[in-house]
């Protein structure tokens, strides 16, 4: 597994130690075991120093990696907003004056190491990863929201894994198949009714290009820092029995509202793109 492993700051001391660190920022030693044997990748964004925008920046150095975790000063905070959902995010408090500054980087990286080690694995969990990465904005539950929020906030919290795994089994409790309906599909049910399933079929691609963003093909790959199938897509419909049904409003994944008449199923991406 290839791990990016970015710092986006406009400290310069802070940001010169952790380029004299490299992949080495943290000893072996002291990596979570699922981590031991990866390639790690650093790179750092300095917005006082680069033309891009922090996104351009992301899209461009995560593309060949299978993982990402950021450390983000707070005061920059604001740069990665719509990713937060995609990235595992470390949000630094850093102060004008670092004392040692390489034993900052690893007090600061340590506790999010192994909550990101144990999240990545349980998301190599097909049935865990299906119900992990379900639209944002459109599957409507408190379990998914309130694990997202989890994964965006607590990163350095002891309480995260605990609490990852109850929301995982909240929602995987969300899993059953259609009623009146012969078919043995099992579909994750929203709180509005609707029938995700992870569909297996390929014919449908993300959105790029106008009106579409850079974090618009950002969210289409990565979940929660790990790299995501951009492929696959979910069937989503309403309905019991095998005549299936969905209309209304939806949000795609730059936030546009858009009004579907009656259609049979949607194809939506992890991104909401659909």
């Amino acid at each position: 597994m290839k791990v990016f492993v970015g710092l986006i700051s406009t400290n310069q001391e802070l940001c010169e130690e952790y380029r004299r660190r490299q992949a080495n920022i943290m000893p072996k030693s002291q990596l979570p075991g699922r981590f031991k044997g990866d390639d790690f990748s650093v790179g750092i964004f300095n917005p006082s120093g680069d033309h891009r925008n922090a996104l351009e920046y992301l899209e461009y150095a995560t593309r060949n990696m299978d993982a990402v975790i950021l450390l983000v000063d707070s005061s920059l905070e604001n740069m990665i907003a719509e990713v937060r959902n995609s990235f595992f995010t470390v949000i630094l408090e850093v102060p004008h004056k670092i004392e040692n500054l390489q034993n900052f980087l690893r007090q600061k990286l340590s506790k999010p190491l192994r909550n990101f080690s144990f999240l990545i694995e349980e998301m190599q969990d097909s049935d865990t990863e299906q119900v992990v990465i379900l639209p944002l904005r459109n599957f409507v539950g408190n379990d998914l929201q309130t694990l997202a929020r989890i994964c965006r906030d607590d990163a350095s919290k002891s309480t995260f894994s605990g609490n990852v795994t109850d929301q995982i089994a909240l929602l995987k409790n969300r899993k059953q198949p259609r009623r009146k309906s012969d078919r043995p599909t099992i579909y994750i049910i929203d709180d509005d009714k609707k029938y995700f399933s992870y569909g297996k079929e390929r014919h449908a691609r993300l959105g790029t290009g106008a009106p579409h963003v850079i974090a618009c093909v950002i969210s289409g790959n990565f979940r929660f820092g790990r790299r995501i199938d951009s492929w696959r897509h979910y069937n989503v419909s309403c309905g019991s029995g095998d005549t299936t049904h969905i209309s209304g409003s939806f949000l795609d994944c730059h936030n546009s509202q858009h009004e579907v008449k009656s259609s049979s199923h949607l194809n939506m991406f992890s991104n909401d793109f659909f």
